[in-house]
């Protein structure tokens, strides 16, 4: 009995996402596949993924945006939980208008679509290595018209190649040598810090889920951060890393602030800006 109420409180939830009537029927179908993904076995996820292939749906949150979702692939139920449940990248924080985005690990588009809801006149970039990945995020922009742009590329150190572990949704991650991951492909990198220098953003909304490769970057990006800069980030390694990265942005005027602790991973947001008015 405790667990059908939890399930229905579940569906419920996402379903209270959705803008409009056909939109919360829509979501709470997600909320159902959330609980029992159409891609497991067994006759209701068979009829799930025949039945909903792709739900295309307008979150309240995305301002009439159009996103659509996977319900048989876990990673996408996933992040939709995290957005528009948990609401872990709250926007409202950023204490200006941005006029660069920076979406690194863009994963199938769903924080490029929730801040483009928020800031339409801001330019916005995603980086996406994982091939699938990249062809969701390239359908979220196509389907809405955003100016946008789609790079296939890992934000690293530098730029060349390098070996990345795909198809893990939203885990795929750079690896040091291919003996790591028999799956791995080749990816090509971009250096994020010279990247950054060259465009010089004035103001900057930074989205940083890279699955462990904050530990590198953020040290070396650190420094050439404008003034005006939010960060939206995810540690990978424990406590000690999220302290070591925290300790790292207060020293240069950063307010930092955890949102979600799961396990090794903490997300948070960093805040640094000259003033409080947008």
């Amino acid at each position: 009995m405790r667990r059908a109420a939890t399930r229905l409180a579940q569906i419920a939830a996402f379903g209270r996402t959705g803008l409009k009537t056909p939109d919360k029927l829509k979501m709470a179908v997600v909320g159902y596949a959330r609980g029992h993904t159409f891609g497991a076995p067994g006759l209701i996820s068979q009829v799930g993924r025949t039945l909903f292939p792709v739900v295309m749906v307008r979150p309240s949150l995305f301002g009439g945006l159009v996103l659509h979702i996977d319900p048989s692939d876990l990673s996408h139920l996933v992040v939709v939980e995290e957005i528009l449940i948990e609401q872990v990248y709250d926007l409202s924080l950023v204490p200006f208008t941005p006029d660069f985005v920076l979406d690194c690990g863009a994963h199938c588009g769903m924080f490029a679509l929730l801040a483009a809801s928020a800031f339409p006149q801001s330019r916005l970039v995603c980086f996406e290595p994982d091939p699938t990945n990249c062809e969701w995020v390239k359908k979220q922009i196509s389907a809405n018209s955003l100016q946008a742009e789609v790079l296939p590329l890992a934000v690293s150190t530098v730029d060349g190649d390098a070996q990345f572990q795909g198809g893990r949704g939203c885990g795929g991650a750079l690896v040091e040598a291919p003996a790591q991951a028999c799956d791995a492909i080749s990816v090509r990198t971009l250096d994020l810090g010279s990247y950054m220098a060259t465009v010089q953003p004035r103001r900057l909304l930074l989205k940083l889920d890279v699955e462990g490769a904050e530990e590198k970057l953020l040290p070396v990006i650190a420094d050439v951060l404008p003034q005006d800069c939010v960060i939206f980030l995810e540690t990978h390694h424990g406590e000690e890393s999220w302290r070591r990265l925290s300790k790292l942005l207060r020293e240069r005027g950063f307010a930092v602030s955890p949102t979600r602790q799961r396990d090794v991973y903490t997300d948070g947001v960093a805040i640094r800006t000259s003033s409080n008015k947008r």
